[in-house]
């Protein structure tokens, strides 16, 4: 789906608001589509297909990759200033963040926001969960944005905008939260907005390769650095498989997956991750740096199968997840950017009956390799 103008965006997304059966994503539906289904909510018919791109999963996979204009940037869980509450006025908490923790290419450039679902809700009145919509000066496709993204997290020593969006299949969800019977919305009518600046169009100043990885050498050192000194102070505790050294050299997988673009791990990329040691273990030191929490414990599952193969003992992975996430000196450190360690843990826990964050996470990462090693067997 192709639009002229953001006017366009926000009428689609006024509607999808109000369908939780619906989200976007940034990839091109190719020609592979299965049988004819009915959808079980809606009742509408058409095409079943899958979450799946055709770059990894060939005629397995439903959708290709695209460039795009239209962008869509998540702002997950950004501090603000003490003195504001998304619940009081969330059009001014919004331009406050994009005045002033993007790029200043953006300030003077029109945009749609969307608060996230959760907003107002199980989310602190001054902290941002948002989208935001623009129309960059030309299309762009995945990586380069992903490039983008991670250059500009580490460039401001925190987590700004999520890269992980920038696939082919990511959701990009768009509904307003489904409230139990008796619960108000506290920013009902006020979740989504175009807000019209002088510019249509942001023009991005997108960074060189050596401007990014000069970037992520150095978010490496000062991640290194902190832990280092977490250690001496006795924050955490280390052991001799989780020491990282100045001098230790990126493992030859971590390099490939963040500068390369050419990611090894299934159920990647993982170009925001920072790998303090070697292997897998070395994301799980990473837990909590500048914010990363998911991108830190995606990585270290996706390395532990590379590894190991999809047959790895899950058991022993969930612990060394759980022990890093005990032990992790960047959660709750006071540092601008730290998060409560309860964050992480919330990602292990579930109601009765049900499975974590990170258990769905193991079994579908082992599942995705999997289906890798089957493909080279049968090459």
């Amino acid at each position: 789906m192709w639009f002229e103008s953001l006017e366009e965006v926000f009428t689609l997304l006024q509607k999808l608001s109000t369908d939780p059966s619906k989200f976007v994503v940034r990839g091109y539906l190719s020609d592979q589509a299965d049988e004819m289904r009915q959808h079980l909510i809606t009742g509408e018919t058409g095409y079943l297909v899958r979450r799946r791109t055709v770059r990894h999963h060939g005629i397995g996979g439903h959708f290709s990759e695209v460039s795009r204009q239209l962008q869509m940037l998540d702002l997950d869980g950004v501090p603000l200033p003490e003195d504001m509450s998304v619940v009081v006025d969330p059009e001014a908490c919004v331009k406050w963040a994009v005045d002033h923790l993007l790029p200043p290419e953006f300030p003077e450039a029109s945009f749609i926001y969307q608060l996230s679902a959760s907003a107002g809700l199980t989310k602190l009145d001054n902290e941002l969960n948002v989208h935001l919509w623009l129309f960059a000066n030309r299309e762009y496709g995945n990586q380069e944005m992903r490039t983008w993204a991670k250059w500009w997290n580490a460039k401001q020593q925190r987590k700004i905008v999520d890269p992980a969006l920038f696939t082919e299949v990511q959701p990009h969800y768009t509904n307003e939260p489904e409230l139990l019977e008796g619960l108000i919305d506290p920013l009902a009518g006020r979740r989504l907005a175009l807000i019209r600046r002088r510019r249509r169009t942001v023009k991005l100043c997108m960074p060189t390769a050596d401007e990014v990885t000069a970037e992520l050498k150095v978010r490496r050192e000062r991640a290194i650095k902190l832990y280092n000194r977490a250690g001496k102070t006795g924050t955490t505790r280390k052991s001799k498989t989780t020491q990282p050294e100045d001098d230790r050299e990126t493992s030859p997988e971590t390099e490939t997956a963040l500068e390369s673009g050419a990611d090894p791990f299934v159920g990647g990329p993982y170009f925001d991750a920072v790998n303090l040691g070697r292997g897998w273990r070395g994301y799980l030191m990473g837990i909590g740096f500048e914010g990363h929490i998911r991108t830190q414990i995606r990585a270290a599952v996706a390395s532990y199968f590379y590894e190991h193969g999809f047959r790895g003992d899950r058991a022993v992975l969930r612990a060394e997840i759980e022990k890093a996430v005990e032990e992790s000196p960047f959660l709750g450190s006071g540092e601008p950017w730290s998060r409560p360690r309860q964050d992480a843990l919330d990602y292990l826990s579930a109601p009765a009956g049900q499975e974590s964050n990170v258990d769905e996470m193991i079994a579908y990462i082992a599942t995705q390799q999997a289906e890798k090693e089957w493909r080279a067997h049968e090459r």
